[in-house]
């Protein structure tokens, strides 16, 4: 039952905590339309909320296929449950890597990534800017990790509910104020000085630090990039138009024809 429960403790707990830190306690003044910026990202993920649906319930029936069948690789190997579940969130967390890598190398699957990279002004509803297609290309990718992987559909939702709650950590308006704890973290997850390299306009920058959960996969496969010394400017070159920013225009970016 508890297991069932974590998801959306990580998630909902993580977003609501960071938000009002970032409030109270914001590392860069709060600026002006906070409120509209907040409103935009969070109809955003009410729009998505039917696509969660509807992948749960394919995700459930392909649960018990798997299950049944004992298909994929941990279903082969006589591991106990905590080895299990530990091996499980460490690859699927492997396969968010690899994923996060092709939204930027394949054009057509950047163009719906874009929209979470043209926010000007990151916080922790910058986590939620997520194009409909790029959820459904993320979650379908995802699935087909976890049935190769053979993870039960509990450990890909637990999944989920940690990598969202860093993801709301790495986004937030917040700072680390000990250098130390900060390069502690970072030996395990990139923390948001490091992920703000990310969103970076500058495109070596941008093309760094993918990893959601576990900074090994940026720093196993050369994409690690330490903490910018210069102030980040945030967005994509060609979508600084106040319409872009919109709740319409996050949804029509992927028809611009601009990088």
């Amino acid at each position: 039952m508890l297991l069932q429960r974590l998801p959306a403790i990580f998630h909902f707990g993580a977003f609501f905590a960071l938000l009002a830190l970032e409030t109270w306690r914001p590392r860069q003044p709060i600026p002006v339309g906070r409120l509209r910026h907040i409103g935009r990202h969070l109809s955003l993920d009410a729009l998505n909320l039917p696509i969660y649906a509807l992948l749960g319930l394919l995700a459930e029936r392909i649960d018990v296929l798997c299950q049944q069948h004992r298909i994929g690789l941990l279903y082969q190997l006589p591991l106990p449950f905590w080895a299990q579940l530990t091996l499980g969130l460490v690859l699927l967390d492997l396969c968010d890597y690899w994923f996060h890598r092709l939204e930027h190398l394949l054009p057509w699957l950047w163009r719906f990534h874009r929209v979470h990279h043209t926010d000007r002004s990151p916080d922790a509803t910058t986590s939620l800017r997520t194009h409909p297609v790029a959820l459904v290309c993320l979650s379908l990718f995802m699935e087909g990790g976890s049935i190769l992987i053979g993870t039960p559909l509990s450990v890909l939702l637990l999944y989920s509910g940690i990598a969202a709650a860093v993801s709301h950590w790495q986004h937030a308006n917040v700072e680390l104020h000990s250098p130390r704890t900060e390069r502690v973290l970072s030996l395990l997850v990139n923390p948001p000085r490091v992920h703000r390299r990310h969103h970076s306009r500058e495109p070596g920058d941008a093309h760094s630090n993918f990893s959601d959960v576990l900074s090994i996969w940026d720093r196993l496969f050369g994409t690690y990039r330490g903490p910018s010394s210069a102030p980040v400017q945030f967005g994509v070159s060609g979508h600084d138009d106040p319409p872009a920013q919109t709740l319409l225009g996050m949804l029509r970016s992927p028809l611009s024809r601009s990088p």
